[in-house]
């Protein structure tokens, strides 16, 4: 893995961060890309009481496996530029959904608006985590932090500080996505996703420039 894979996993895991951060606040605690937190809300709220949002969530798992089968045959022989520019055509459209749904009062707790964008919402984080294709071959993973952090504490024990180092700096962007996702959102609601577009932008321009290869 060289320098350049690095820093795109880092803008990539700060991009889920803000992504869950804006689902968790304004689409009533659903998780567009740590599905986890989906499965044990889903579950436990099943078991004592079931609500509307229990089935966004059932949608938004099953949305989360068959969107990544047809995003993987349809994108894998995809230019990773073209992956992009299509992330950012959904940033675009979930931010639109969101506001449109959120202004004309089609966002409640029951409403079908809540559905739709929170699906949107799921689409696009499954684009975004597969424009670098090679990345879910690697110890990190960015949608799983679960099992990063048991992978960070093997690393510890076993005193593989460099890949100790490699992983706790995804797990602080991905923190560090959350904790301003989470500010703004309260002043920005929807419009917060639009601050993933610079990052987005920026992996376009450099992400075939090579930088120092490290072991």
């Amino acid at each position: 893995m060289n320098k350049r894979d690095l820093i795109n996993y880092y803008q990539l895991a700060f991009i889920n961060g803000v992504n869950d951060a804006i689902s968790v606040i304004m689409l009533y605690k659903v998780f567009v890309v740590l599905m986890t937190g989906n499965i044990i809300y889903f579950i436990a709220d099943m078991a004592t009481n079931p609500q509307f949002t229990d089935m966004v969530r059932a949608t938004l798992l099953i949305n989360f496996v068959i969107s990544g089968i047809v995003v993987h045959n349809l994108l894998v022989k995809k230019s990773v530029k073209f992956r992009i520019i299509l992330s950012l055509g959904f940033v675009i459209i979930y931010c639109f959904a969101g506001r449109v749904a959120l202004t004309s009062g089609h966002l409640q707790e029951d409403s079908l608006g809540f559905l739709i964008v929170a699906n949107i919402a799921t689409i696009m984080s499954i684009i975004t985590n597969n424009v670098f294709y090679r990345f879910h071959s690697t110890k990190i993973n960015l949608v799983a932090y679960t099992m990063n952090l048991l992978n960070l504490a093997h690393m510890f024990a076993e005193k593989r500080y460099f890949d100790l180092v490699l992983i706790s700096t995804t797990i602080i962007s991905f923190v560090l996505g959350l904790t301003i996702g989470a500010f703004l959102t309260i002043l920005w609601d929807f419009y917060t996703i639009l601050i993933i577009i610079p990052i987005l932008i920026y992996l376009y321009w450099t992400h075939n420039k090579p930088l120092t290869h490290i072991n």
